[in-house]
C-alpha cells in the first residue's frame, strides 16, 4: 500500500457516511438496464441452438457440446 493512501476500510466508511447503503449501488440500475436484454437474447439463442444440435433421445448435453453451444450463442 502506498504511504499516505487511505485504507480500504476507511474508504468504505466514508462511502457509508456520505450515502448510506445506497452509495454502494450507485450506477447499478444502468448496468441492469444494459445487461438484461443482452442476457435474454443470449439465453434464447442458447436454447435455440441446443434444440437444433441436440439429439431427441438425449436430455443432457456433454461439456464439449455445452461449450460449443455457448460459443454459438455469444457466451
Amino acid at each position: 500500500m502506498m504511504k499516505g493512501s487511505p485504507g480500504l476500510f476507511n474508504i468504505i466508511g466514508q462511502a457509508w457516511q456520505r450515502g448510506g447503503p445506497g452509495a454502494f449501488f450507485t450506477g447499478n440500475m444502468t448496468d441492469i438496464i444494459r445487461i438484461t436484454p443482452q442476457k435474454a437474447i443470449q439465453l434464447a439463442a442458447f436454447d435455440k441452438y441446443k434444440s437444433f444440435f441436440s439429439r431427441k433421445d438425449k436430455v443432457c448435453i456433454e461439456i464439449d457440446q455445452y461449450a460449443s453451444l455457448s460459443g454459438c450463442a455469444g457466451g
